[in-house]
């Protein structure tokens, strides 16, 4: 796997998890299916890319 591989797939995670967060705060605050919607979408993008980076790694 390339660096650059490698910096985009953390940037997704990082901005998954970013969306998780936002996705979280709005739910506490009364938020609807919408906010968990894109809180589990969100989740299940970062594990994804997670996956492909270790499984990148592992391959190196």
């Amino acid at each position: 796997m390339t660096e650059a591989r490698k910096d985009a797939l953390l940037r997704r995670i990082e901005s998954a998890a970013l969306d998780v967060l936002a996705s979280a705060a709005r739910m506490r605050a009364g938020g609807g299916l919408d906010d968990a919607r894109i809180l589990f979408e969100a989740a299940c993008d970062a594990h994804g890319d997670a996956l492909e980076l270790a499984l990148g790694e592992e391959a190196s």
